[in-house]
């Protein structure tokens, strides 16, 4: 019930106005509210893969400046194996940023994309 809302005595519900310009909550990821569940799980699923299709590409590309602690060469799955552990959590630190502009883009592009990965399925 919002502030200076009046409810009605004998029953306890509030006017018909008052229901009206009510406000919802805000909603970090804004989906329709006519979806089934299996739609927005589908919605979000999209949207986090669209985001590891994105950073994958971004890494792929700048692999040159990523250092495997193990063997000193990065290959595909060593780049979608560092996509998928620095999206979903901080990194294991072992393959690395080693260049300015991999350093630059671990920190300007992979951690806002990691934030949104968290907040696609636990900020709503």
């Amino acid at each position: 019930m919002s502030i200076g809302t009046k409810r009605h005595r004998s029953t306890g519900a509030e006017p018909a106005r008052a229901k009206k310009h009510r406000r919802a909550a805000p909603r970090v990821i804004i989906l329709p509210d006519t979806w089934s569940p299996f739609q927005t799980l589908t919605a979000r699923f999209g949207l986090a893969l669209l985001l590891f299709v994105l950073v994958f590409l971004l890494l792929w590309l700048h692999r040159t400046g990523l250092r495997d602690q193990i063997d000193g060469h990065v290959s595909f799955s060593d780049v979608v194996y560092v996509t998928m552990i620095t999206i979903t959590t901080v990194g294991y630190g072992d393959i690395v940023p080693v260049s300015t502009a991999a350093r630059l883009l671990d920190a300007l592009i992979v951690t806002p994309a990691r934030l949104m990965i968290w907040f696609l399925f636990l900020g709503t």
